[in-house]
Order: structure tokens, then C-alpha cells, then sequence
């Protein structure tokens, strides 16, 4: 079964203190498959998100997990999501790409990310992880252009 499969599994069964479940089961993952930590947030969204389960309308009852999550990661956890983010917009589900300018709205709003970070990758100044292996040039460049006038609202 694929990682993002049994994640979205251990969610429909609707479970409490899925938080913590989940933070320790993708850390059972990590250690059993072998992926590095920039995964987790790759394996998580993915499992939790799909074309059945829109992000922007889920988003709010998972974003405990990923505030952990980079709350454990700092800085570098932040450039890690994004950059799973932008890999299932353009690549997981490109057909769901329509929404992507709300979702950054979401996570803008819900000061997840602040307007300096969003303007400055948006503008090229502030760079991802380019060590992470979610790291796309490409995907990056596509993303851009689906949260084109979101961007241009937050200006």
C-alpha cells in the first residue's frame, strides 16, 4: 500500500486524537521506508487531500498537524510544505489547480504564511529547499502562474 493510501485510510476512520496518531504513524513510516523528513509533509498532504476531499474545504480540521509539523521543523518546515503544496497542484492533481489561489488565501489568512514570504517566492527572492528532494524548478514555475492573481490582490 502506498504511504499516501494508508494515510488517507487512517482518516476515514475518523479516530480521535488524530493529530497524534498520525505525527507517530508517519514517524513509524519515516523509519521503516527509509524517506527523509521533507516526505512527511508530501506523504500527509496527499493522504489527507485529494479530489474527494478538496484542501480548501478540509484544510482547517488537519492544520494542527501540519503546525506541528513545522513547528518542528522551523523555517525550513514552512519551505518543505510549500513545496508539497506546489508538487500536488501541479503534478498529484494538476485538475484541482483552479484552487490553488484559494488555498494560498487560506493559509494566508490563517497566518500560516505571511504576505513577505508568499511576495517574496512569488518574485524569486526567497528560495525553497533546494536540498529537499520536493525541490521543482518546473513545478515551482507552474504554481506560480495558477496564484498569479492572488498575488497580484495581495500587492
Amino acid at each position: 500500500m502506498e504511504a499516501c493510501d494508508k494515510i488517507r485510510q487512517i482518516t476515514l476512520g475518523g479516530q480521535s486524537g488524530l493529530t497524534a496518531f498520525l505525527l507517530e504513524e508517519i514517524k513509524r513510516m519515516g523509519a521503516s521506508l527509509g524517506f527523509g523528513p521533507e516526505f512527511r509533509y508530501w506523504i500527509i498532504f496527499c493522504g489527507l487531500f485529494g479530489p474527494e476531499r478538496n484542501p480548501v474545504k478540509h484544510w482547517r480540521e488537519h492544520e494542527p498537524l501540519f503546525l506541528e509539523l513545522v513547528r518542528q521543523d522551523g523555517v525550513r518546515g514552512g519551505k518543505q510544505l510549500l513545496q508539497a503544496i506546489i508538487l500536488f497542484f501541479t503534478r498529484r492533481h494538476p485538475e484541482l489547480g483552479k484552487y490553488a489561489p484559494n488555498f494560498m488565501k487560506l493559509l494566508y489568512d490563517q497566518e500560516f504564511y505571511d504576505e513577505e514570504f508568499i511576495i517574496k517566492w512569488f518574485e524569486r527572492k526567497a528560495k525553497l529547499d533546494k536540498t529537499c528532494a520536493l525541490y521543482d524548478r518546473k513545478a515551482e514555475k507552474i504554481f506560480r502562474g495558477l496564484i498569479e492573481q492572488f498575488v497580484n490582490w495581495l500587492q
